[in-house]
């Protein structure tokens, strides 16, 4: 509860600044973590080296500055979302294209929006229903810390989304069958279970890759559409959606995976700086 309570205050104080302060905090933040903490430095760099060989030491550097950028604007964002106002937070992340997600829906038909650790992800929770014109299900991971994941979950579902924990996508499939929905999924997660992992070759490396969303994908046969966050400036993004298939049921089982994969590894080729390199994606190992 100790924990929680460190966590709201902390939350509040920086939730209630105005974005102009929040920024020069996250600055202040980035450096701290590049230059005094260091935080997770060694991690960064082997992620960036092994993805990115034929980049010079000096290259590497500078993807790293801004990679810190990166994670100290989207930490501080997220915090921000949870108090800003829905017109605020439309006003910096639109969706250029919801026609594609919404011509689904016209249809009677559901579908699956894949998005990655690249950008600000979390305003997604906020705004994607309000672009988009019909229900969102959010699917995340329970946060350890029960207090904690309880408000995350409501906060984030406070303008209509719905926010779900992954045990309970095969449930939420199953009632909501009838109405259209998104389904909305971080997709670039290392999964658990090393041996039903779909490993493929990403970014220069041998990667496990999640099969739920390639699953369900196929079961369903609601079609795949991959949400590309760009930022157009600090603190403004927009977002494109482009469908990776239209009906998953006609592919063999992991074809969905690498299709996203193939889409992604693209979009971090373009600008390596903004895909959450701290997080040790590469850990696990194929199992023979």
């Amino acid at each position: 509860m100790l924990i929680y309570l460190i966590f709201r205050m902390a939350t509040f104080i920086l939730g209630m600044l105005p974005f102009r302060l929040l920024y020069l905090c996250s600055d202040a933040l980035a450096f701290l973590l590049h230059r005094v903490i260091r935080y997770r430095k060694a991690v960064i760099q082997k992620n960036l080296s092994k993805a990115f060989p034929s980049k010079s030491e000096s290259e590497l550097k500078i993807i790293i500055k801004k990679i810190y950028k990166n994670l100290s604007d989207i930490s501080l964002e997220g915090v921000k979302g949870m108090f800003a106002n829905q017109e605020t937070l439309i006003k910096r992340y639109k969706f250029l294209n919801p026609e594609i997600v919404e011509s689904i829906f016209k249809n009677g038909n559901s579908a699956i929006g894949l998005v990655a650790h690249y950008n600000n992800w979390e305003w997604g929770a906020f705004v994607t229903e309000a672009q988009i014109k019909g229900q969102v299900v959010g699917v995340s991971k329970s946060i350890k810390n029960k207090y904690i994941d309880a408000f995350l979950k409501k906060n984030r579902a406070r303008f209509g989304s719905k926010i779900i924990h992954m045990e309970k996508t095969a449930r939420a499939l199953i009632l909501n069958k009838k109405t259209p929905t998104l389904y909305v999924l971080i997709a670039d997660q290392s999964p658990s279970n090393s041996r039903t992992a779909h490993w493929l070759t990403f970014l220069n490396q041998e990667t496990a890759c999640l099969v739920g969303p390639d699953k369900i994908a196929r079961r369903t046969n609601y079609p795949v559409i991959y949400f590309d966050v760009q930022r157009v400036q600090r603190g403004f993004y927009e977002i494109t959606a482009t469908v990776l298939h239209a009906n998953p049921r006609e592919l063999k089982a992991g074809e969905i995976t690498q299709l996203y994969m193939s889409k992604l590894e693209k979009v971090i080729q373009e600008k390596p700086e903004n895909w959450l390199w701290s997080h040790r994606r590469w850990k696990k190992k194929r199992l023979v």
